[in-house]
Protein backbone atom coordinates (compact mmCIF):
# COMPACT_ATOMS: atom_id res chain seq x y z
CA UNK A 1 0.00 0.00 0.00
CA UNK A 2 2.19 2.83 -1.31
CA UNK A 3 1.02 6.41 -1.58
CA UNK A 4 0.04 7.70 -5.00
CA UNK A 5 2.71 10.38 -4.57
CA UNK A 6 5.56 10.94 -2.18
CA UNK A 7 4.85 11.96 1.42
CA UNK A 8 7.35 14.21 3.24
CA UNK A 9 9.10 12.41 6.08
CA UNK A 10 8.67 15.35 8.48
CA UNK A 11 5.08 14.53 9.42
CA UNK A 12 3.90 15.52 12.89
CA UNK A 13 2.86 12.63 15.10
CA UNK A 14 -0.42 13.19 16.84
CA UNK A 15 -3.42 11.50 18.31
CA UNK A 16 -4.63 8.08 17.26
CA UNK A 17 -7.50 8.59 14.87
CA UNK A 18 -10.06 6.28 13.33
CA UNK A 19 -13.35 7.07 11.66
CA UNK A 20 -15.11 4.95 14.22
CA UNK A 21 -12.69 4.43 17.10
CA UNK A 22 -14.79 5.76 19.94
CA UNK A 23 -17.77 8.00 19.39
CA UNK A 24 -17.89 9.20 22.98
CA UNK A 25 -17.91 12.87 22.06
CA UNK A 26 -17.83 15.88 24.37
CA UNK A 27 -18.48 19.59 23.91
CA UNK A 28 -15.74 22.04 24.85
CA UNK A 29 -17.18 25.56 24.53
CA UNK A 30 -14.92 27.30 27.07
CA UNK A 31 -11.68 29.18 26.51
CA UNK A 32 -9.60 26.62 28.39
CA UNK A 33 -8.67 24.77 25.19
CA UNK A 34 -9.03 21.14 24.30
CA UNK A 35 -8.23 18.63 26.98
CA UNK A 36 -5.64 15.88 26.56
CA UNK A 37 -6.95 13.07 24.38
CA UNK A 38 -9.76 15.13 22.83
CA UNK A 39 -9.78 15.63 19.08
CA UNK A 40 -11.51 18.31 17.04
CA UNK A 41 -14.41 17.08 14.93
CA UNK A 42 -13.31 18.38 11.52
CA UNK A 43 -15.65 16.77 8.99
CA UNK A 44 -14.84 15.99 5.35
CA UNK A 45 -17.95 17.17 3.48
CA UNK A 46 -16.87 17.04 -0.19
CA UNK A 47 -14.30 15.01 -2.12
CA UNK A 48 -13.65 15.25 -5.86
CA UNK A 49 -11.28 12.69 -7.36
CA UNK A 50 -9.26 9.87 -5.81
CA UNK A 51 -7.95 11.86 -2.88
CA UNK A 52 -5.87 10.07 -0.26
CA UNK A 53 -4.92 10.76 3.36
CA UNK A 54 -1.88 10.08 5.49
CA UNK A 55 -2.84 10.28 9.17
CA UNK A 56 -0.54 12.17 11.52
CA UNK A 57 -0.39 9.05 13.71
CA UNK A 58 0.97 6.83 10.91
CA UNK A 59 4.75 6.56 11.32
CA UNK A 60 5.41 5.02 7.92
CA UNK A 61 5.62 8.00 5.52
CA UNK A 62 5.07 5.90 2.39
CA UNK A 63 1.47 4.95 3.16
CA UNK A 64 -1.95 6.43 2.58
CA UNK A 65 -5.61 5.46 2.26
CA UNK A 66 -8.61 6.74 0.32
CA UNK A 67 -10.33 9.80 1.76
CA UNK A 68 -14.11 9.89 1.61
CA UNK A 69 -17.01 12.05 2.72
CA UNK A 70 -17.96 11.74 6.38
CA UNK A 71 -14.48 11.09 7.72
CA UNK A 72 -13.04 13.05 10.64
CA UNK A 73 -9.63 14.63 10.08
CA UNK A 74 -7.19 16.28 12.47
CA UNK A 75 -4.62 19.07 12.24
CA UNK A 76 -1.42 17.46 10.98
CA UNK A 77 -3.19 14.89 8.79
CA UNK A 78 -1.78 15.14 5.25
CA UNK A 79 -4.27 15.28 2.36
CA UNK A 80 -2.79 14.08 -0.96
CA UNK A 81 -4.47 15.91 -3.83
CA UNK A 82 -3.78 16.08 -7.56
CA UNK A 83 -4.27 19.44 -9.31
CA UNK A 84 -7.69 18.43 -10.66
CA UNK A 85 -8.95 17.18 -7.28
CA UNK A 86 -10.69 19.02 -4.45
CA UNK A 87 -11.58 18.55 -0.76
CA UNK A 88 -13.89 20.61 1.47
CA UNK A 89 -13.60 20.34 5.25
CA UNK A 90 -16.18 21.66 7.72
CA UNK A 91 -14.07 22.50 10.76
CA UNK A 92 -15.17 21.93 14.33
CA UNK A 93 -16.09 25.60 14.74
CA UNK A 94 -18.25 25.51 11.55
CA UNK A 95 -15.66 27.38 9.49
CA UNK A 96 -14.83 25.88 6.08
CA UNK A 97 -11.48 25.21 4.38
CA UNK A 98 -10.95 24.25 0.75
CA UNK A 99 -8.00 22.09 -0.33
CA UNK A 100 -7.17 21.97 -4.04
CA UNK A 101 -3.43 21.51 -4.44
CA UNK A 102 -0.94 18.74 -3.76
CA UNK A 103 -0.01 17.51 -0.29
CA UNK A 104 -1.77 19.91 2.03
CA UNK A 105 -1.76 19.50 5.81
CA UNK A 106 -5.13 20.02 7.53
CA UNK A 107 -5.08 23.44 9.22
CA UNK A 108 -8.44 24.12 10.86
CA UNK A 109 -7.97 27.11 13.18
CA UNK A 110 -10.84 26.20 15.58
CA UNK A 111 -10.87 29.08 18.05
CA UNK A 112 -11.09 27.38 21.51
CA UNK A 113 -13.05 30.36 22.84
CA UNK A 114 -16.02 29.44 20.67
CA UNK A 115 -18.30 26.41 20.51
CA UNK A 116 -16.53 23.39 19.05
CA UNK A 117 -17.63 19.92 18.04
CA UNK A 118 -14.98 17.70 19.58
CA UNK A 119 -14.09 14.05 19.32
CA UNK A 120 -12.64 12.03 22.18
CA UNK A 121 -9.83 9.77 21.03
CA UNK A 122 -10.50 6.13 21.78
CA UNK A 123 -9.40 2.63 20.97
CA UNK A 124 -10.50 -0.02 18.55
CA UNK A 125 -10.63 -2.39 21.51
CA UNK A 126 -13.51 -0.55 23.22
CA UNK A 127 -15.97 -3.13 21.92
CA UNK A 128 -17.77 -5.78 23.92
CA UNK A 129 -19.16 -8.97 22.43
CA UNK A 130 -22.78 -9.37 23.51
CA UNK A 131 -23.06 -13.14 23.58
CA UNK A 132 -25.44 -15.22 21.51
CA UNK A 133 -27.23 -12.87 19.11
CA UNK A 134 -30.00 -15.45 18.68
CA UNK A 135 -31.21 -14.55 22.16
CA UNK A 136 -32.56 -11.29 20.72
CA UNK A 137 -34.75 -13.23 18.28
CA UNK A 138 -36.59 -14.84 21.20
CA UNK A 139 -37.98 -11.68 22.78
CA UNK A 140 -39.52 -8.31 21.87
CA UNK A 141 -36.42 -6.23 22.56
CA UNK A 142 -36.53 -2.45 22.86
CA UNK A 143 -35.25 -0.70 19.71
CA UNK A 144 -35.76 2.91 20.74
CA UNK A 145 -35.23 4.88 22.91
CA UNK A 146 -32.52 2.73 24.43
CA UNK A 147 -29.61 3.83 26.64
CA UNK A 148 -29.91 7.39 25.38
CA UNK A 149 -30.77 10.93 26.38
CA UNK A 150 -33.77 12.57 24.75
CA UNK A 151 -34.72 16.14 23.90
CA UNK A 152 -38.41 15.29 23.54
CA UNK A 153 -40.56 14.43 26.55
CA UNK A 154 -43.03 12.42 24.44
CA UNK A 155 -40.85 9.65 22.99
CA UNK A 156 -42.07 6.96 20.63
CA UNK A 157 -41.34 3.55 22.18
CA UNK A 158 -40.41 1.02 19.46
CA UNK A 159 -39.65 -2.67 19.85
CA UNK A 160 -39.05 -5.74 17.70
CA UNK A 161 -42.00 -8.03 16.91
CA UNK A 162 -42.31 -11.51 18.40
CA UNK A 163 -43.78 -14.10 16.05
CA UNK A 164 -46.18 -15.62 18.59
CA UNK A 165 -47.33 -12.37 20.17
CA UNK A 166 -50.88 -11.09 19.64
CA UNK A 167 -50.36 -7.85 21.59
CA UNK A 168 -47.98 -6.20 24.04
CA UNK A 169 -48.08 -4.46 27.43
CA UNK A 170 -45.62 -1.57 27.92
CA UNK A 171 -44.60 -0.03 31.22
CA UNK A 172 -42.30 2.87 32.08
CA UNK A 173 -40.73 2.70 35.54
CA UNK A 174 -38.87 5.45 37.37
CA UNK A 175 -37.64 5.33 40.93
CA UNK A 176 -39.06 1.83 41.27
CA UNK A 177 -42.60 2.95 40.45
CA UNK A 178 -44.75 2.59 37.36
CA UNK A 179 -45.05 6.08 35.84
CA UNK A 180 -47.00 5.11 32.72
CA UNK A 181 -48.35 1.98 31.11
CA UNK A 182 -50.47 0.88 28.20
CA UNK A 183 -51.87 -2.61 27.65
CA UNK A 184 -52.98 -4.69 24.68
CA UNK A 185 -50.99 -2.77 22.05
CA UNK A 186 -51.27 -4.60 18.74
CA UNK A 187 -48.56 -2.50 17.00
CA UNK A 188 -44.84 -2.48 17.83
CA UNK A 189 -44.70 1.22 18.67
CA UNK A 190 -46.48 3.62 20.98
CA UNK A 191 -46.02 7.31 21.83
CA UNK A 192 -46.04 8.30 25.47
CA UNK A 193 -47.78 11.28 27.03
CA UNK A 194 -45.51 14.08 28.33
CA UNK A 195 -42.99 12.66 30.81
CA UNK A 196 -41.22 14.39 33.68
CA UNK A 197 -37.41 14.78 33.45
CA UNK A 198 -35.50 11.78 34.74
CA UNK A 199 -34.52 8.20 33.97
CA UNK A 200 -37.01 5.58 32.80
CA UNK A 201 -36.81 1.82 32.42
CA UNK A 202 -38.97 0.16 29.76
CA UNK A 203 -40.61 -3.25 30.16
CA UNK A 204 -42.33 -4.94 27.21
CA UNK A 205 -44.52 -7.98 27.88
CA UNK A 206 -45.80 -10.01 24.89
CA UNK A 207 -49.24 -11.64 25.20
CA UNK A 208 -50.84 -14.52 23.32
CA UNK A 209 -54.26 -14.39 21.65
CA UNK A 210 -55.94 -15.13 25.01
CA UNK A 211 -54.18 -12.15 26.63
CA UNK A 212 -51.82 -14.31 28.68
CA UNK A 213 -48.17 -13.23 29.07
CA UNK A 214 -45.69 -15.20 26.95
CA UNK A 215 -42.60 -16.41 28.81
CA UNK A 216 -39.53 -14.99 27.03
CA UNK A 217 -35.88 -14.33 28.04
CA UNK A 218 -35.06 -10.99 29.60
CA UNK A 219 -33.14 -8.43 27.58
CA UNK A 220 -29.55 -8.77 28.88
CA UNK A 221 -28.96 -5.03 28.42
CA UNK A 222 -30.67 -2.42 30.64
CA UNK A 223 -33.45 -0.72 28.68
CA UNK A 224 -33.21 2.82 30.02
CA UNK A 225 -33.52 6.35 28.67
CA UNK A 226 -33.32 9.85 30.12
CA UNK A 227 -35.70 12.76 29.60
CA UNK A 228 -33.72 15.99 29.90
CA UNK A 229 -34.90 19.01 31.82
CA UNK A 230 -36.17 21.99 29.84
CA UNK A 231 -33.01 23.94 30.74
CA UNK A 232 -30.76 21.14 29.49
CA UNK A 233 -32.76 20.76 26.28
CA UNK A 234 -32.73 24.49 25.58
CA UNK A 235 -28.95 24.72 26.12
CA UNK A 236 -28.33 21.85 23.70
CA UNK A 237 -30.70 23.28 21.10
CA UNK A 238 -29.24 26.78 21.40
CA UNK A 239 -25.72 25.51 20.74
CA UNK A 240 -27.03 23.29 17.94
CA UNK A 241 -28.61 26.35 16.31
CA UNK A 242 -25.37 28.31 16.66
CA UNK A 243 -23.34 25.60 14.90
CA UNK A 244 -25.82 24.87 12.11
CA UNK A 245 -26.48 28.57 11.44
CA UNK A 246 -22.75 29.16 11.02
CA UNK A 247 -22.43 26.14 8.73
CA UNK A 248 -25.39 27.23 6.61
CA UNK A 249 -23.92 30.72 6.33
CA UNK A 250 -20.78 29.08 4.91
CA UNK A 251 -22.81 27.46 2.14
CA UNK A 252 -23.15 23.95 3.51
CA UNK A 253 -26.02 21.96 1.89
CA UNK A 254 -28.85 20.33 3.84
CA UNK A 255 -27.35 16.83 3.94
CA UNK A 256 -24.09 18.20 5.36
CA UNK A 257 -25.99 20.11 8.04
CA UNK A 258 -27.84 16.90 8.93
CA UNK A 259 -24.61 14.94 9.16
CA UNK A 260 -23.10 17.63 11.36
CA UNK A 261 -26.17 17.21 13.57
CA UNK A 262 -25.54 13.46 13.72
CA UNK A 263 -22.08 14.10 15.15
CA UNK A 264 -23.42 16.76 17.51
CA UNK A 265 -26.22 14.48 18.75
CA UNK A 266 -23.68 11.70 19.31
CA UNK A 267 -21.50 14.06 21.28
CA UNK A 268 -24.48 14.89 23.50
CA UNK A 269 -25.38 11.18 23.95
CA UNK A 270 -28.62 11.80 22.06
CA UNK A 271 -28.15 8.45 20.34
CA UNK A 272 -31.75 7.98 19.25
CA UNK A 273 -31.78 11.37 17.52
CA UNK A 274 -28.40 10.61 15.94
CA UNK A 275 -29.51 7.21 14.61
CA UNK A 276 -32.82 8.53 13.27
CA UNK A 277 -31.13 11.46 11.52
CA UNK A 278 -28.34 9.32 10.07
CA UNK A 279 -30.81 6.75 8.72
CA UNK A 280 -32.50 9.48 6.65
CA UNK A 281 -29.16 10.11 4.89
CA UNK A 282 -28.54 6.47 3.95
CA UNK A 283 -30.10 4.50 1.08
CA UNK A 284 -31.73 1.83 3.21
CA UNK A 285 -33.14 1.29 6.67
CA UNK A 286 -31.53 -1.45 8.68
CA UNK A 287 -34.95 -2.83 9.65
CA UNK A 288 -36.36 -2.82 6.11
CA UNK A 289 -33.89 -5.11 4.35
CA UNK A 290 -31.84 -8.23 4.96
CA UNK A 291 -29.40 -7.33 2.19
CA UNK A 292 -26.48 -5.11 3.35
CA UNK A 293 -25.30 -4.36 -0.19
CA UNK A 294 -27.33 -1.46 -1.69
CA UNK A 295 -24.84 1.23 -0.72
CA UNK A 296 -22.09 -0.37 -2.81
CA UNK A 297 -23.66 1.05 -5.98
CA UNK A 298 -23.26 4.69 -4.87
CA UNK A 299 -20.14 6.70 -5.82
CA UNK A 300 -17.53 7.24 -3.12
CA UNK A 301 -17.98 11.01 -3.59
CA UNK A 302 -21.47 10.74 -2.06
CA UNK A 303 -22.30 10.19 1.59
CA UNK A 304 -24.35 7.08 0.72
CA UNK A 305 -21.34 5.57 -1.08
CA UNK A 306 -18.82 6.31 1.68
CA UNK A 307 -18.03 3.74 4.39
CA UNK A 308 -17.80 6.48 7.06
CA UNK A 309 -21.54 6.87 7.88
CA UNK A 310 -22.00 3.09 8.13
CA UNK A 311 -19.07 2.88 10.53
CA UNK A 312 -20.68 5.72 12.49
CA UNK A 313 -24.02 3.90 12.48
CA UNK A 314 -22.33 0.80 13.86
CA UNK A 315 -20.81 2.86 16.66
CA UNK A 316 -24.21 4.35 17.47
CA UNK A 317 -25.91 0.95 17.65
CA UNK A 318 -23.01 -0.25 19.79
CA UNK A 319 -23.58 2.71 22.14
CA UNK A 320 -27.21 1.68 22.67
CA UNK A 321 -26.27 -2.03 22.95
CA UNK A 322 -28.11 -3.45 19.95
CA UNK A 323 -25.75 -6.24 18.80
CA UNK A 324 -27.64 -7.40 15.71
CA UNK A 325 -27.89 -3.87 14.34
CA UNK A 326 -24.25 -3.18 15.26
CA UNK A 327 -23.07 -6.28 13.42
CA UNK A 328 -25.15 -5.49 10.32
CA UNK A 329 -23.90 -1.88 10.17
CA UNK A 330 -20.26 -2.92 10.26
CA UNK A 331 -20.92 -5.60 7.62
CA UNK A 332 -22.36 -2.90 5.36
CA UNK A 333 -19.38 -0.63 6.13
CA UNK A 334 -16.98 -3.41 5.17
CA UNK A 335 -18.83 -4.13 1.91
CA UNK A 336 -18.77 -0.45 0.92
CA UNK A 337 -15.10 -0.03 1.91
CA UNK A 338 -14.11 -3.11 -0.11
CA UNK A 339 -16.04 -1.82 -3.12
CA UNK A 340 -14.00 1.40 -3.08
CA UNK A 341 -10.73 -0.09 -1.77
CA UNK A 342 -10.69 2.21 1.27
CA UNK A 343 -8.04 0.34 3.25
CA UNK A 344 -8.39 2.29 6.49
CA UNK A 345 -12.16 1.81 6.59
CA UNK A 346 -11.69 -1.88 5.73
CA UNK A 347 -9.34 -2.27 8.70
CA UNK A 348 -11.66 -0.42 11.08
CA UNK A 349 -14.70 -2.48 10.04
CA UNK A 350 -12.74 -5.73 10.37
CA UNK A 351 -11.45 -4.71 13.80
CA UNK A 352 -15.02 -4.25 14.99
CA UNK A 353 -16.32 -7.41 13.31
CA UNK A 354 -13.51 -9.44 14.89
CA UNK A 355 -14.93 -8.58 18.28
CA UNK A 356 -18.57 -9.06 17.32
CA UNK A 357 -18.62 -12.29 15.35
CA UNK A 358 -19.23 -15.55 17.19
CA UNK A 359 -17.35 -17.58 14.55
CA UNK A 360 -13.80 -17.99 15.85
CA UNK A 361 -12.11 -18.53 12.47
CA UNK A 362 -13.76 -15.38 11.11
CA UNK A 363 -12.64 -13.42 14.17
CA UNK A 364 -9.02 -14.52 13.75
CA UNK A 365 -9.03 -13.61 10.05
CA UNK A 366 -10.49 -10.18 10.80
CA UNK A 367 -7.88 -9.58 13.52
CA UNK A 368 -4.98 -10.57 11.27
CA UNK A 369 -6.15 -8.35 8.43
CA UNK A 370 -6.73 -5.32 10.67
CA UNK A 371 -3.43 -5.76 12.50
CA UNK A 372 -1.67 -6.06 9.15
CA UNK A 373 -3.01 -2.68 8.05
CA UNK A 374 -1.90 -0.89 11.22
CA UNK A 375 1.52 -2.56 11.01
CA UNK A 376 1.96 -1.32 7.43
CA UNK A 377 1.03 2.30 8.19
CA UNK A 378 3.03 2.32 11.42
CA UNK A 379 0.15 2.93 13.82
CA UNK A 380 1.81 1.17 16.74
CA UNK A 381 -0.89 1.90 19.31
CA UNK A 382 -3.81 0.41 17.38
CA UNK A 383 -1.68 -2.50 16.22
CA UNK A 384 -0.70 -3.31 19.82
CA UNK A 385 -4.25 -2.90 21.15
CA UNK A 386 -5.67 -5.27 18.53
CA UNK A 387 -2.91 -7.82 19.13
CA UNK A 388 -3.67 -7.82 22.84
CA UNK A 389 -7.38 -8.34 22.16
CA UNK A 390 -6.64 -11.04 19.57
CA UNK A 391 -4.48 -12.93 22.08
CA UNK A 392 -7.49 -13.32 24.36
CA UNK A 393 -9.01 -15.70 21.80
CA UNK A 394 -6.03 -16.98 19.80
CA UNK A 395 -2.29 -17.74 19.83
CA UNK A 396 0.65 -15.55 18.75
CA UNK A 397 0.83 -17.48 15.47
CA UNK A 398 -2.89 -17.10 14.80
CA UNK A 399 -2.76 -13.34 15.44
CA UNK A 400 0.29 -12.72 13.23
CA UNK A 401 -0.61 -11.01 9.91
CA UNK A 402 -0.04 -13.11 6.80
CA UNK A 403 1.25 -11.91 3.46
Amino acid sequence: MQTKRGVPTLISRGFILGIALSLTLVLQPTASGLQTGILTGNLVVAVSGQVEIHRASWHNPNTSSRLSIGEIVQPGDLILIDPDEHVTILCADSSVIQLDSMNQVVRCQNDPAGPLITWRGGSLTNIQRRGDLRRFEQMPYLISPRNTRLLTNTPEIRWSPLADAHCYDVQLLSGGEVRWEQKRITATAVTTPPLEPGYYIVTITPNDSAGNPIDVPNDPIPQRFQILSSDESEAIQDLQNTLTTASAANGMPADVLDYQLVIYYTQQELYTDAIDTLQTLLPFNIYDTEEPAPAQTFPLETLAGSPAPYLHLGELYKAVSLPVETLTSFEVALAVALEHNDEEAIAIARAHLAQLTTVRDDAMAFYRQAIGFYDRVGDDSNSLNLRQRCLTVGSEEECAPRE
